[in-house]
């Protein structure tokens, strides 16, 4: 093997650094030490010789900068590896002139934009790995040219549109890695291969969408609205719960609360005020007779937009009827409905899915069924009918929360669509990361199996609570104590647990529960209303749209004090407060131990600063800041949420509580700058 080749004037000329080894006759691999864009280029062979550069490898080299698009002169090139380095910029559409190319690895880099078309020409490509990048827009229908490629890699990008059907023409492949993208549609049946990573997405012939089943009513005709389709959609947020974020990349070196994925990026998230949307009705003849013609109507609050008279549907016929209306104004939120046969002049066998009405501006749910959940929610219990219309159940419960949030006094809603009949997630990452989110229905709980579904209540408040967790919002039960959560020990009754069961609280099972008007749905499934912390969470969320949970929590006081008073509310002094916290772990998810988080004591006026610990974060995509609280690094589940405090006077020591409920109430009642909460020390302890 020669030396290495030394031209100082080079190496000046091209500011790289050069180590060349002869590899064969006229053949040469070039190795970079340095990455400088390239502008003088043709071809380099040993001692001033032209040559040909065959394979460039530069792996792990952190190198910066942008790939020169003057790599296409090196004509020669066969193998291209770049991996792992922090490469930028876009991926130059001249390497598509690299007729030669057998492997291009450009994975585990920062390069941003769309796939260039151009790749669709290397022919002779047998690897293409771009994975764990930042690249947008489609996957060219080009690439199903690449007749000899066998492994395609375009995991953890930002790919968007639909799998190329193009692509069923590789059938060399034996790798495709597409997951973690947000990409629509079906992967083709012909790139089920061995090795395949395709996320969220379903192979084409998995796909069962509920409108594409046969007719389900048999004896007639059932005309029903499944639900009515939004268009365009929009991004929800992708947000990083952890660090490492399994789901997006994690911008600072330490956790400081949660991070949009899409942070520091203009991302449009609804439509603009007077933009134009897509309404369409879904519907379908469910049953197995032709239902001859109909009329349908579509109505914006009350008054009717558009109407006609359709031919009528054969059976397990559907028909998508669509709407352009403008997006309402931020003050609107306009009623919309469609109604098929609207003048009533066919016999159905079901009638009251005959409507779907929905808030135009409602935050977007999807459900998805197993085959034998939507089989039993055919069957109907209510008195004086037999079947019913699954579609038209899971609206009514919709209603029914809406009806709840404008009980709460709430501006948010919910509409539902995207209908699935499936064995796993929806089929397309495009629905699922563009909905605010998604509930399955499965035949696993007994009220949605064909034995059990006499005990399927007319409201399932489950499916309710599920919702709401949809939106964002935590279980308030888990700040719900009792003993085995608590490892203080109760200084007034040996053996006891501090503040736990009878005096402190009815029940021997109980320490803290939040008292029956805090209570709501996200505690008890038997009080039907949308609790004040819950209603102030949806509020504070209302015109940002999901992805992000529990982070209203961060939403505390600047500073909190706390007062201590006595039976009479006579303020006390030199009272020594021990703060003891709850933190994830335990048997149950999260437990107090005997050791304090701080102390303190209490002035003349019986009041007492509390410190304020943790980190100051960043403000989420939704608003809400991350600052330094006595609660320190808020768990957005609700894990560290609640404090046991043992005070101690000269005259005696009991128990209270202070939850992060407090703190949020009273943020969110105007008390940003300071909150103070009022606590009794009874002496005698109870």
């Amino acid at each position: 093997m020669s030396a290495p080749y030394e031209n100082p004037g080079l190496v000046r000329d091209c500011e790289v650094l050069l180590q060349i080894r002869d590899t064969l006759a006229n053949d040469v691999t070039l190795y970079w030490s340095v990455f400088i864009p390239i502008r003088k280029w043709k071809g380099i062979g040993l001692d001033g010789r032209p040559g040909r550069v065959v394979d460039l490898a530069l792996p792990f080299m952190g190198l910066t900068g942008v790939i020169p698009p003057e790599l296409a002169q090196l004509d020669a090139l066969e193998y291209i590896d770049l991996t792992d380095n922090r490469l930028s910029g876009t991926v130059p559409s001249e390497l598509g002139q690299l007729r030669k190319l057998k492997r291009l690895n450009l994975g585990v880099n920062r390069l941003s934009g769309p796939l260039p078309l151009e790749l669709g020409n290397l022919s002779m490509l047998e690897s293409m790995v771009l994975g764990q990048n930042q690249l947008s827009g489609v996957i060219p229908s080009e690439l199903g040219n690449l007749a000899n490629l066998r492994e395609l890699n375009f995991g953890t990008n930002f790919l968007t549109g639909e799998v190329p059907k193009e692509l069923a023409r590789l059938t060399k492949l034996e790798t495709i890695h597409i997951d973690t993208n947000r990409l629509t549609g079906c992967v083709p049946d012909e790139l089920r291969v061995a090795d395949h990573r395709i996320g969220r997405l379903k192979f084409c012939s998995d796909i069962k969408p509920l409108w594409d089943q046969e007719p389900v009513f048999e004896g007639g005709v059932d005309l029903g609205v499944a639900f009515i389709e939004r268009l365009p959609r929009y991004l929800k947020h992708r947000v990083a719960y952890s660090l490492p974020s399994p789901d997006c990349p994690y911008p600072f070196d330490e956790f400081i609360g949660l991070i949009d994925c899409e942070r520091g990026q203009d991302v449009k998230r609804w439509p603009d005020p007077g933009e134009n949307v897509e309404l369409i009705a879904h519907l379908k003849n469910y049953g197995d007779a032709p239902s001859g013609p109909f009329k349908w109507t579509w109505n914006i609050d009350g008054q009717q937009v558009l109407a006609d008279i359709s031919e009528g549907l054969l059976p397990g016929e559907r028909v998508e009827i669509k709407l352009e209306t403008a997006w309402p104004s931020n003050e609107d939120n306009p009623l919309v409905e469609f109604t098929v046969d609207s003048d009533n002049d066919v016999q159905e066998l079901i009638e009251d899915n005959n409507s779907v009405t929905d808030w135009i501006k409602g935050y977007t749910l999807g459900i998805y069924f197993n085959q034998g959940a939507y089989d039993s929610l055919i069957f109907s219990n209510e008195p004086g009918r037999t079947i019913q219309s699954p579609e038209h159940w899971i609206h009514k419960n919709a209603a029914r929360l809406n009806d709840l949030f404008i009980q709460a006094g709430l501006d948010e809603r919910i509409r539902v669509e995207q209908l699935f009949i499936t064995d796993g997630r929806p089929a397309s990452t495009d629905l699922w990361d563009y909905l605010d989110g998604w509930w399955p229905i499965w035949d696993d709980v007994d009220i949605y199996t064909v034995e059990g579904y006499q005990n399927r209540p007319e409201i399932d408040y489950g499916l309710l609570h599920e919702w709401l967790h949809q939106l964002g919002v935590i279980d308030l039960y888990l700040i719900h104590i009792g003993p085995a959560d608590v490892g203080v020990p109760d200084v007034n009754r040996p053996g006891e647990k501090a503040g736990c069961g009878p005096p402190y609280w009815n029940h021997y099972l109980e320490c803290f529960r939040f008292t029956i008007e805090g209570r709501g749905l996200m505690t008890d499934l038997h009080i039907h209303k949308i609790s004040d912390h819950t209603a102030g969470a949806l509020a504070a969320n209302g015109k940002f749209r999901r992805g992000y949970y529990g982070e209203y929590l961060y939403d505390t006081p600047t500073s909190t004090s706390i007062r201590v008073v006595d039976r009479d509310d006579n303020p006390i002094r030199n009272v020594t407060m021990r703060f003891f916290q709850m933190a994830p772990g335990g048997p149950y998810g999260a437990f107090i131990d005997d050791i304090p988080e701080f102390s303190v004591i209490t002035d003349d006026s019986g009041r007492a600063i509390l410190p304020n610990r943790g980190i100051k974060g960043v403000t989420t995509a939704t608003g809400h800041l991350l600052r330094l609280n006595p609660f320190g690094l808020i768990d957005v589940v609700g894990f560290n949420s609640i404090f046991i405090i043992e005070m101690t006077s000269d005259e005696c020591t009991n128990y209270e509580w202070l939850t992060i409920v407090e703190l949020n109430l009273a943020y969110w009642d105007g008390h940003t700058d300071h909150a103070e909460f009022t606590k009794t020390l009874r002496c005698p302890p109870p």
